[in-house]
């Protein structure tokens, strides 16, 4: 009889981790199929702006950018207007006019929470609220595709100082996990962070094994390059080298933008396909004068949920003794 209450408990433990399993992959699925419609998104931005650089237009003028997924990931589906945020208008903005744009954006999003938290809340503000991440969203969006290095130097800076400069660490790491806490993420929704987190390591781990392997290349070329002059080939072959180094360069600095899309990706991800609106919000407004380390965040959510699953486990195997 205990044999078999111990079969009937393992297999119970079996069916549980299966049912997990096929909750992760279902949110994977998911969160990758939203992400491939974000990066559609993305091509759709950029296809509009070469096309906008091969049209030779006499007046100068040109249609607003085509209604893409990436509008519709980010929220703005739902937000009755044309798009404030064309390719055209992103490209001609500085990165001060950016910043300056996204202060905006947090002081106003902080009065509409003001509004939100008060008692019966405000279903107006939160309509305000949803639109401000919507389109705060479409400009950072669109940035980092069309001006991937003003995209990072944005994520680095103190919007107050008007300057790139990082946190206090100590003070950094306290703030994430207060703010990590206020945001009371629902199991689901850290379950698709982790499932995101993922898929994130998976991309970039792809990126630099490449990039160690195009590492290896530039050496195994820079020691030709320096190897012994042959009278009669040695200019011929500098040459190939050189040529072949230009190459591997280019490819490297490939990664570093492939590098950059993943990170936007997952700060996408996060903030339109996880969050709602109002985490979004209360996310972006606790974590000024700074953009919000939603790297960091994933991480911790990773580590917790790690935590969990271990206590679970220890729980397991406490019943069954």
């Amino acid at each position: 009889m205990a044999g078999l209450e111990h079969q009937v408990h393992l297999l119970s433990a079996q069916v549980q981790r299966l049912a997990v399993e096929k909750s992760s992959l279902q949110n994977q699925n998911d969160l990758l199929s939203k992400v491939l419609a974000m990066k559609e998104g993305q091509m759709n931005v950029l296809r509009h702006e070469a096309k906008t650089k091969d049209d030779d237009s006499p007046s100068g003028e040109v249609g607003p950018c085509p209604p893409c997924s990436m509008r519709a990931v980010l929220g703005l589906a739902t937000v009755e207007s044309a798009s404030t945020y064309t390719a055209e208008v992103v490209m001609k903005m500085s990165l001060d006019e950016v910043c300056q744009k996204y202060k905006e954006y947090v002081h106003n999003l902080s009065e509409l929470l003001i509004s939100v938290d008060k008692p019966g809340g405000n279903p107006d503000a939160e309509g305000e609220i949803h639109k401000i991440m919507a389109y705060q969203g479409e400009l950072l969006a669109k940035l980092v595709v069309l001006k991937p290095e003003h995209g990072a130097m944005f994520v680095g800076r103190n919007f107050e100082l008007g300057r790139t400069e990082l946190p206090d660490e100590t003070e950094a790491l306290k703030s994430t996990e207060g703010l990590l806490r206020g945001l009371e993420l629902t199991s689901s929704q850290r379950k698709r962070i982790v499932a995101l987190y993922h898929q994130f390591q998976t991309n970039m781990q792809r990126i630099r094994k490449n990039r160690q392997h195009l590492n290896k290349s530039l050496q195994d070329h820079l020691s030709v390059a320096e190897g012994e002059y042959v009278p009669g080939i040695g200019m011929h072959k500098v040459a190939k080298t050189t040529v072949e180094m230009d190459e591997v360069m280019q490819e490297l600095k490939n990664t570093v933008d492939l590098e950059r899309h993943e990170y936007s990706n997952l700060c996408g991800a996060f903030f339109a396909m996880i969050l709602s609106s109002l985490q979004a919000a209360r996310t972006i407004v606790r974590s000024y004068p700074f953009y919000p380390d939603v790297m960091g965040l994933t991480i911790l959510v990773v580590r917790t949920s790690k935590e969990e699953d271990l206590d679970s486990g220890s729980d397991c195997t406490g019943a069954s003794s």
